[in-house]
């Protein structure tokens, strides 16, 4: 395992290098994507003397699949309404992101991955892996390894957090096509990023929360095969929210 606070401070450079670039125009070396993406979201905005719930992932988190609603119908969203203002639950998802730093976009060269980390969060929740089945991201061992990395630096923040992982859900081939949208491979997610989280969860002694159970047999959870809709994203909270009881 790479030493957490030599790392952390490398990947929040990066992501300090990419942030420098859209506010100047000029595009960092081998951030080519990330700079074409410019249109950021707004980072959660922390409410004082509540516990606070991170929930760190790509458009899935983000709530692609409802974006003109995702204030209301996201998961993390709809979360914080099951707590009842137990804790605040704060949205770090970027669409498109990686776990892999290899990948097309990875999450933690982005500046959301270093909020994160700073926001002082008492419960991380990490769902990355779909967009790294893509397969010009994937690499099997490189998966594993790497999500133990981001779990391991996240366990030994300053306030001790609790890190739970969370198994991506199911991805469906799109009627008209018969193929996955975004290049996604659902067998990659079920058969290698699946096992491969239950693996580092037990290595790192975290939790786990099945998303892939509970979506593979319902499609109409999802507004394109990928993105969870409204339904899809309460069943999402639910079943996150009876994970963290």
């Amino acid at each position: 395992m790479k030493n957490g606070t030599a790392y952390l401070l490398g990947v929040l450079s990066a992501a300090g290098a990419g942030l420098a670039g859209r506010l100047t125009g000029v595009a960092p070396k081998g951030d080519l994507q990330a700079f074409v993406d410019t249109k950021l979201p707004e980072a959660p905005v922390l409410l004082p003397g509540v516990k606070h719930i991170a929930c760190i992932g790509d458009s899935i988190t983000f709530g692609d699949g409802v974006k003109p609603t995702r204030p209301i119908h996201s998961y993390p969203a709809l979360l914080q309404g099951l707590l009842q203002g137990e804790a605040q639950v704060l949205n770090y998802g970027l669409n498109g992101r990686t776990l892999l730093n290899g990948g097309d976009r990875p999450y933690r060269k982005e500046l959301f991955w270093k909020l994160a980390c700073q926001c002082g969060a008492e419960t991380y929740l990490v769902m990355l892996g779909t967009n790294d089945t893509k397969p010009y991201n994937w690499e099997t061992g490189d998966y594993e390894a790497e999500l133990f990395e981001m779990i391991e630096d996240l366990k030994f923040l300053p306030q001790r957090p609790e890190v739970i992982l969370i198994a991506p859900g199911r991805c469906f081939a799109q009627e008209e096509t018969g193929v996955v949208a975004f290049d996604i491979q659902n067998d990659l997610i079920e058969g290698e990023v699946v096992p491969a989280v239950y693996r580092v969860a037990k290595r790192a002694d975290v939790r786990v929360i099945n998303l892939y159970d509970v979506t593979k047999d319902h499609p109409e959870y999802f507004a394109d095969g990928v993105h969870p809709n409204p339904e899809g994203n309460r069943v999402i909270a639910k079943t996150i929210f009876e994970g963290l009881s």
